[in-house]
């Protein structure tokens, strides 16, 4: 997550868009193989998506009390391997997947932004390829 400005996390759904359609059209040798306003899919299985805090938390849920329950994990999803600390400028955190995700999570957010940032990849390598493709994409 290093270099990640959540300042430059994308807030509204144009500029979700314009940051998605600058990831690459390959990663790691592996095309594209779906692209929506909110969402990139690779031929490996890596992604990232983009979704609404109201999608994720619901209406009049802040990322601030959100984001603990992200962090607590999804049992028979995900289990958090790291995250961010408290004060830290930019929430985000690591997870081992569990079917149906990916065998790496990570996420993404501003503290006071209203989009989580995941990305689901089928290693290490490729998630951190796909972190460093979405910072590109941010400067």
């Amino acid at each position: 997550m290093a270099g990640i400005d959540p300042a430059k996390l994308p807030s509204t759904a144009s500029a979700v868009v314009t940051v998605l359609g600058k990831l690459p059209p390959t990663l790691n040798g592996h095309p594209v193989t779906k692209r929506t306003k909110t969402l990139v899919d690779y031929a490996d299985g890596t992604g990232l998506e983009a979704q609404p805090l109201v999608e994720a938390a619901g209406q009049g849920i802040t990322m601030a009390q959100f984001w603990p329950h992200l962090e607590a994990g999804h049992p028979g999803d995900f289990t958090v391997t790291s995250h961010s600390k408290p004060g830290e400028p930019l929430l985000w955190l690591t997870a081992d997947g569990q079917p149906p995700y990916q065998a790496i999570v990570a996420a993404v957010a501003s503290p006071t932004g209203s989009w989580v940032f995941a990305v689901e990849a089928p290693s290490e390598k490729a998630a951190n390829d796909l972190l460093t493709a979405l910072r590109a994409a941010l400067a």
